[in-house]
């Protein structure tokens, strides 16, 4: 027996812990020996070994048939061999056959073996061993994708890569892929049992720039290794570092540089851009921001690559918004359907809606203030926007309304407004409203020969023209003429006031007057008066409807008392003087009311006029109208 069936023996006993009816093995012993070990489980008492040779590369699927080389016999006990191979067998207790057989493997010559035995009346197969001339490893391709050749391959970031390492040798290589230093993805080997060649492929889906680097596929086997190296080069894009929104006062100035991560290829443009304008390159400059300059800029970083077979762009970006503070204004404050007229007139009761919009930021806010008394308030926090609108309605604009309004608009930056006067249109009244229904104040009590003036004061817009007060006298008979200037009536006329005066009344001025005031607004004013005869002396002052009025009657009583008082004097004087023998005049000049002409009579003076005692003692007066 030759020493290499003690190894047999090795061989065999791990061959006895497998699962399975029936199994075969080989392995090369020397360049002219190799061991064949059938094992099975059930008894048997023939096991034959077949044989089937092929000629490789050509015979890639091609299987020849098997033939029946070599039988053992009884195996339990005789361990019988019938072959016409040089060959030494050894049975293992009724369980496995080992047999070591002399023969020189061929160049390009695949032997494939398998046994079998009979089971239950059944031929039960065992699997296939393949011999083959031992071959040091070899790697005969190593690609990614279709880049056959390629020893530095370009792709895209989040493309699909396979790599593919085939090789060849006997025993059969095993292959690993490494990157750089370390295992990439361990080793898979493909075996085929009519093949010497094996293949290694490793799909990366979504390849990233990490995977950049040098791949080395290695293949080998316990008579030699083989390596072969290729460049995974992964082309992606820059990486711009977000910058951060910016607050700034319009006026000042503001820098800011666009910062990035190079891609692959490090090569990188760089521009800013608003609104699809390209504003600068790297470095966005202001030396006065203006508030034109708010907005969304973006900063864009771009990095290229064309080698004929691989043509790549890569683009990032990230953008900020520039934030211009500035003091707010007012665009527009107006009154609906009047446009932006500043200066506004309106009738009474109509319906006013006071629109103002503002522009500021932070978003202002606004108020609408009447002669600084505020009518309404917006809060401009409420809007995101730079704009913000105040609206307030007047169901019924009254007189009391009319004014300047003026809109304001503040933020943090500063204030800002708009002025507008708004003129209501009302029809003519009086100034002073009567208080009393039963008109005391519009009656006049009037002495005959006496003086009346009638006063009115005018509320109106516009103010009527003179031409616009009409006077009127009623009779009792209700035919009222208009009152025209003459010697004893007279009608001053201004604007926001008309008096009539009516002077030496007589009988017939007696009675009712009205005027009759408009504006061309709604219609016009009436106002009447009355005017009354005095029918005995007044012990009171007299009542008219004139502050000039009632003046005069004053003075006109103090001086009647002035002038009874020098008169019972001057009597008194002249008594005394005639009683001492002496006889004196004296002149007298004075100025009287013409109502005294009615209640004294004057006796007989000099030519000068003098003021002396009756026979009876009393006074005598000569009035001259001084």
């Amino acid at each position: 027996m030759d020493n290499r069936l003690t190894y047999s023996w090795i061989i065999l006993s791990l061959f006895l812990s497998t699962n399975g009816t029936i199994r075969i093995s080989s392995f090369i012993v020397s360049p002219n020996k190799f061991n064949i070990t059938c094992q099975w489980t059930d008894f048997t008492t023939n096991v034959i070994f077949l044989r089937q040779t092929q000629i490789y590369p050509s015979a890639s699927g091609e299987h020849s048939r098997f033939y029946n080389v070599l039988q053992v016999k009884n195996p339990a006990s005789e361990c019988h061999v019938q072959t016409s191979l040089p060959v030494a067998c050894v049975c293992i207790k009724s369980s496995a056959a080992s047999c070591i057989i002399n023969n020189s493997l061929e160049e390009h010559i695949i032997v494939q073996w398998k046994c079998a035995i009979v089971l239950n009346e059944t031929l039960t197969e065992s699997n296939i061993t393949t011999l083959t001339k031992y071959k040091p490893a070899k790697i005969t391709t190593f690609q990614v994708n279709a880049f056959q050749g390629v020893s530095n391959v370009t792709l895209k970031e989040n493309s699909t890569a396979m790599l593919t390492c085939i090789s060849e040798g006997f025993p059969i290589p095993e292959i690993g892929l490494i990157k750089g230093e370390t295992l990439a993805i361990g080793v898979s080997i493909v075996q085929s049992e009519i093949s010497i060649k094996g293949q290694l492929n490793k799909t990366f889906i979504n390849v990233n720039r990490q995977m950049t680097g040098k791949y080395t596929c290695v293949a080998s086997n316990i008579h030699g290794q083989s390596e072969q190296s290729l460049y995974l080069n992964i082309l992606y894009p820059p990486s711009v570092i977000r910058t951060e929104n910016v607050y700034i006062t319009e006026g000042e100035s503001i820098n800011i540089t666009c910062k990035y991560e190079p891609g692959n290829p490090p090569e990188t443009a760089v521009q800013w851009i608003k609104a699809d304008v390209i504003y600068s390159n790297k470095t966005l400059l202001y030396q006065r921001v203006a508030r034109t300059d708010a907005g969304i800029y973006t900063c864009i970083a771009t990095n290229t690559y064309d080698n004929g077979h691989t043509n790549f762009t890569g683009v990032d970006s990230q953008r900020f918004i520039l934030h211009v503070l500035y003091q707010p204004i007012v665009q527009r404050f107006s009154l609906e359907q009047f446009d932006d007229n500043l200066n506004v007139t309106v009738s009474e009761n109509d319906n006013v809606v006071f629109n103002c919009v503002a522009e500021g930021f932070p978003s202002p806010d606004m108020r609408l203030l009447k002669d600084s008394v505020k009518l309404a308030e917006f809060n401009g926090k409420s809007q995101g926007n730079t704009t913000t609108r105040l609206w307030h309605e007047m169901p019924s604009v009254g007189r009391h309304d009319m004014g300047q309004y003026t809109c304001e608009a503040s933020n943090t930056i500063g204030l800002g407004g708009k002025k507008m006067f708004l003129n209501v249109l009302f029809p003519a009244s009086r100034k002073i409203p009567i208080q009393n229904v039963s008109n005391n104040r519009n009656e006049a009590n009037i002495y005959l020969g006496g003086e009346v003036t009638f006063s009115f004061s005018a509320l109106a817009n516009p103010l009527p023209t003179s031409a616009e007060y009409v006077w009127h006298k009623c009779s009792d008979t209700n035919i009222c003429t208009e009152i025209a200037n003459s010697s004893r009536s007279y009608i001053e006329t201004y604007r926001d006031f008309s008096n009539l005066t009516v002077v030496n009344i007589t009988e017939s001025d007696y009675g009712m007057y009205i005027l009759q005031v408009g504006n061309g607004i709604g219609k016009p004013h009436m106002e009447v008066y009355f005017l009354k005869r005095l029918s005995s002396f007044p012990t009171k002052p007299i009542t008219s409807v004139s502050h000039i009025g009632l003046i005069s009657a004053g003075l006109s009583v103090v001086f009647i008392l002035v002038v009874i008082f020098v008169v019972a004097c001057v009597c008194l004087h002249l008594r005394r003087q005639k009683t001492i023998g002496k006889k004196r005049r004296i002149s007298v000049c004075c100025s009287i009311n013409p109502l005294l002409q009615r209640h004294y009579r004057a006796t007989s003076f000099s030519a000068l006029g003098s003021v002396g005692c009756s026979r009876r003692g009393y006074c005598s007066v000569f009035f001259i109208a001084c």
